[in-house]
Parts: C-alpha cells; sequence; structure tokens
C-alpha cells in the first residue's frame, strides 16, 4: 500500500583523502551480537562518525525488512563522508541483517537501542577515537540524542527526526489512514497510556501495534524530542528534507525556536531517506531503488557542521 510508504516506524568521486580500508566488526551486548562495519579515513585520524538507523528493523545499509528493495542510503553517506576523510561506522540494528541473527526474537524496549549505541560508542573510544560524532536518521535521531546525555561524544546530528513525542507524531503520520483505522490508532495508543493491553488490531495496523509491540511504544512515548534535544550539551545539528513526507518541514521550526545555538538546515528537495528527488513518483520509488542518490547538499551540510566541532 502506498500509504505505508510515508509512515515513519517503522557518486563518483575521486577520493580527497584516501580510504585506509574497510572492517567489519562484532560488538557484544550481552543479550547478543551487534554486528558493524568500520570504514577508516585518513583524512580525520582521531574522528569518526557513527551512523544510528531509523525505526523498523533497519541494517547497516539503511535498508529494512518490512521494505522491499534497497535504499542504501547509509553505506551512500558511508561513503560520501569517507571522501571527506572521515572514518564512519554503522552497525545492523538488533532486530536486522546479521545482529538479529544473533539476538533472535526478543521483547525489546527502545532504551535497548540507546544501550546498544552506548555501546557502540564505547567501542570506538577503546580504539581510539577522541571524537566521535553521532548522526542519527528517524527514530535514531533520539536514540543519538538520549546517547548525548549518557556518554561524550562530539556532536550529534539529527537526521529526519519529529519534533513531538512519538504517539503525537506516529498519529500525525496516520492521518492519512480511513478515519476508522485512524481512531483505532488512537485507541491502541490509550490503551499504551493507561498501561493495558492492546489485543487484536485491524491488519492494517498489525506491524505496529500488539502486545509484544506495546512495552516498546511505552517507554518511547516517554521521551519529548524537544527536551532532550534541550539536554544535549555537545553541537546540534538539525536537518530535515522538503520533501520528506514522513517527518515533515515544520518540524524543523520548532526546533529553530526551541534550541539555542543549534545548527538548522532544510534541504528543499530531500526526502526522508535522505535522496534528492524531483516529484512524489520518484521519492516513492527511491524506497527501493539505491541508484537514487544522496541529495548532495546533506554531505555538505554535515561535513561543515563536523569541521567546526
Amino acid at each position: 500500500m502506498k500509504w505505508m510508504k510515508r509512515i515513519w516506524i517503522p557518486l563518483l568521486m575521486v577520493f580527497a583523502f584516501g580510504v585506509l580500508g574497510m572492517g567489519n566488526m562484532e560488538i557484544e551486548t550481552g543479550e547478543g551480537t551487534l554486528y558493524g562495519t568500520l570504514e577508516k579515513a585518513k583524512g580525520h585520524p582521531r574522528e569518526v562518525v557513527v551512523l544510528i538507523a531509523g525505526s523498523g528493523p533497519t541494517d547497516r545499509d539503511c535498508n529494512s525488512l518490512v521494505v522491499p528493495g534497497r535504499m542504501d542510503s547509509f553505506l551512500q553517506l558511508s561513503q560520501a563522508l569517507n571522501r571527506e576523510g572521515y572514518s564512519v561506522f554503522r552497525y545492523d540494528k538488533r532486530t536486522a541483517g546479521k545482529s538479529r541473527e544473533s539476538f533472535g526474537e526478543q521483547v525489546i524496549v527502545f532504551d535497548d537501542f540507546v544501550r546498544d549505541a552506548i555501546l557502540v560508542v564505547e567501542a570506538m573510544q577503546e580504539m581510539g577515537y577522541e571524537n566521535i560524532h553521532l548522526v542519527g536518521h528517524s527514530q535514531g535521531a533520539m536514540v543519538a540524542m538520549r546517547v548525548a546525555q549518557a556518554t561524550p561524544v562530539a556532536s550529534v546530528t539529527h537526521l529526519s527526526g519529529p519534533s513531538d513525542p512519538i504517539d503525537k507524531a506516529f498519529l500525525q503520520q496516520l492521518e492519512i489512514l480511513p478515519k476508522d483505522l485512524y481512531e483505532e490508532a488512537e485507541q491502541a495508543f490509550a490503551k499504551i497510556r493507561n498501561g493495558g493491553e492492546i489485543g487484536s488490531v485491524s491488519e492494517e495496523l498489525e506491524a505496529y501495534f500488539s502486545d509484544r509491540t506495546a512495552s516498546f511504544l511505552s517507554n518511547w512515548m516517554q521521551y519529548d524530542p524537544v527536551k532532550e534535544a534541550q539536554a544535549v550539551q555537545v553541537p546540534l545539528q538539525f536537518i530535515g528534507g522538503g520533501e520528506d513526507t514522513q517527518v515533515l518541514a515544520e518540524d524543523l521550526n520548532v526546533f529553530t525556536s526551541q534550541i539555542e545555538g543549534a545548527s538548522v538546515q532544510l534541504i528543499p528537495n530531500m526526502n526522508h531517506v535522505l535522496k534528492r528527488v524531483e516529484s512524489e513518483r520518484e521519492n516513492q520509488q527511491s524506497y527501493q531503488d539505491p541508484s537514487y542518490a544522496l541529495d548532495p547538499a546533506l554531505v555538505e551540510s554535515i561535513v561543515y557542521f563536523l569541521s567546526r566541532t
């Protein structure tokens, strides 16, 4: 269904600095193993960028088990930052890729993703990186802000994340649904707030609401993005896309008005998966076709921000 792609749950250049190499890494959590890739570059030997993926079962390349085809947004971003001299680490969430095989079927909460990312930061510190920059996309933007409050990092880039708590933000996205489904989603969130069981829901909503996901959503709902951003004590950058149909440009205005000193940029032709698109048709296709390139303004903005932190 076309509406599902609107719901957020879920380059060819000469190398400027040279790439040192790519290596797979394993990070033990006590519950399972996080598998990732560290792509090293020469330009900034004491710095590393950690990419934190968004909602759903999303792997290190930013591809999802629930979306057919590939996006490769993080693969492309990693390669682009490498060309600018930055080493980059990206990893499969515990619900995706090779990590999923290790963790198996577990009931998880939002804070599990935060704890995983803290362990990633600690692994980078143990490797000798002094300045660790977090780049979180969508749900990963909130993860990055929580991590920055718990362990030393150099900066946070908040990519395409909402300004409202997840229950309000999610319901705004669900407004495109038929009225009966939207009201059912409202009722599901009300049950979660009251600590009750969700029970059965319509087939169209089963991917989002179940007794299995209730604890995850309840944990996530307690975090207000604006308040979390205000608590971050390192340089903070907000980037959104003008063609993002999942997290709207208005969210950037909220952050601009509430967060002092933050860098805020709207990239007019960028969509939610960080690709440059010129039409709604291209927006839809870019979720399944890796030939769509990252918006070059995204890389320029991140590199400029990193150079000043």
